[in-house]
């Protein structure tokens, strides 16, 4: 019994290790490289605090959160083209006091390590613990899981959509339309 309560423990420790210790040189990289690195005519300065998480296409996600959506006819970029639930989370953390930016990383990070305990379950299922291991370092170390990091929607995209094809492998249709309808509506 009790190697059995170790054994499920350690399905759910390994994805956690592997997210918290590639997310460690992300945050490191972010927050004290990419200030001292010079900044490119008409950049913007990054700086030493959790703004750096929160750039590119957070500002859409930002006024969505914040005040809905909203569209003017003046040829410039709106937030129409993003999809609702990542910011409806936010929004949901944000009426409980969390500020924005720490509002989606939580969401962000939490739904990426969400994806890599679902892949890794996955994976061990059909290939045993060591493809496991291998897949969920692969995809925690892979220099793009950086958007798991930041203020985007692609940890809680993963999450749900790796949600859906494992409900579907399941044969379990209906988690099959909930995951599926809630990845639809992240991106």
């Amino acid at each position: 019994m009790q190697i059995e309560k170790t054994t499920r423990v350690n399905r759910f420790l390994f994805p956690c290790l592997m997210w918290l210790m590639s997310r460690i040189p992300i945050a490191l990289a972010m927050l004290l490289i990419a200030p001292a690195l010079p900044v490119p005519s008409h950049g913007v300065l990054p700086l030493a605090d959790l703004s750096v998480f929160d750039a590119w296409d957070t500002e859409h996600y930002r006024a969505i959160a914040t005040s809905g959506y909203e569209y003017v006819n003046d040829s410039k970029g709106h937030n129409l083209a993003f999809f609702p639930l990542f910011s409806l989370v936010i929004r949901g953390l944000m009426t409980i006091g969390l500020p924005f930016t720490v509002a989606g990383m939580l969401v962000n990070n939490l739904a990426f390590i969400g994806a890599l305990i679902v892949i890794y379950l996955w994976v061990e299922e059909y290939h045993g613990t060591s493809a496991a291991r291998w897949s969920t370092a692969v995809l925690a170390w892979f220099p793009l899981s950086l958007f798991g990091t930041v203020i985007y929607t692609e940890g809680l995209y993963l999450l749900l959509s790796t949600a859906t094809l494992r409900a579907f492998d399941k044969q379990q249709y209906s988690g099959v339309a909930l995951w599926g309808a809630l990845a639809t509506a992240t991106r």
